[in-house]
């Protein structure tokens, strides 16, 4: 199939791969939402845990820049008029959640990046309880973020299905994914939206009857 008819398929890719790094680096991290300063000062004290908070931080910036291609994509992709308001939602929620994931993503590399910085400049850089309050903000802007995700997931699903471009195994499984997503406060239900997201890439453009 011509690469004009797979139109979702590097951003939904790209999107799905950068999620699963991100998240994946940053799962100690955002596990520690509910713990005490202590623990953050013990984390941010590892210089590889720091290293991978930045790689970990730079991959949710590369996500939402991804998940903006993709409900761009696909707004350009859906032209059938039934389907435009379902097409407005998804994109609007796309965004609202890109939004987030950026926000999330600046909160959550301020303590590497002003790490980084101040051992180049010789400064003390942040406080240690102001550094678990970074975090915690981060975090909770990521669990939120997750939320406009989940419906935006389920109506891009739909769309696929009735305008006959996605398997309707997709269309069902974005619901799971969906709950998966607002169970986010758990890192571990986040990880199977990447695999969805690239699985979308790669099946968008084929029957929805399948």
């Amino acid at each position: 199939m011509s690469r004009m008819k797979r139109p979702l398929r590097a951003p939904a890719v790209g999107l799905g791969i950068a999620f699963l790094v991100s998240i994946g680096l940053l799962g100690t991290l955002l596990g520690s939402t509910a713990d005490s300063t202590a623990t953050y000062d013990i984390h941010f004290s590892n210089d590889a845990q720091m290293i991978r908070d930045g790689i970990g931080g730079m991959g949710l910036i590369i996500a939402s820049v991804m998940l903006v291609c993709l409900v761009m994509a696909m707004r350009e992709s859906v032209s059938d008029h039934q389907q435009r308001s379902r097409r407005d939602l998804a994109t609007a929620f796309g965004l609202v959640s890109a939004a987030g994931l950026i926000t999330a993503a600046g909160l959550l590399l301020t303590v590497p990046f002003t790490t980084a910085l101040g051992a180049i400049t010789d400064d003390t850089g942040i406080e240690t309880s102001v550094q678990a309050g970074l975090a915690q903000a981060g975090s909770v802007t990521l669990f939120v973020a997750v939320v406009p995700l989940a419906i935006a997931v389920v109506l891009i699903g739909q769309i696929g299905k009735r305008i006959g471009v996605l398997p309707r195994w997709m269309s069902i499984t974005g619901w799971i994914i969906a709950v998966f997503l607002l169970l986010g406060w758990a890192v571990g239900p986040l990880l199977p939206f990447a695999i969805w997201s690239i699985a979308l890439g790669l099946t968008w453009g084929q029957s929805g009857s399948v």
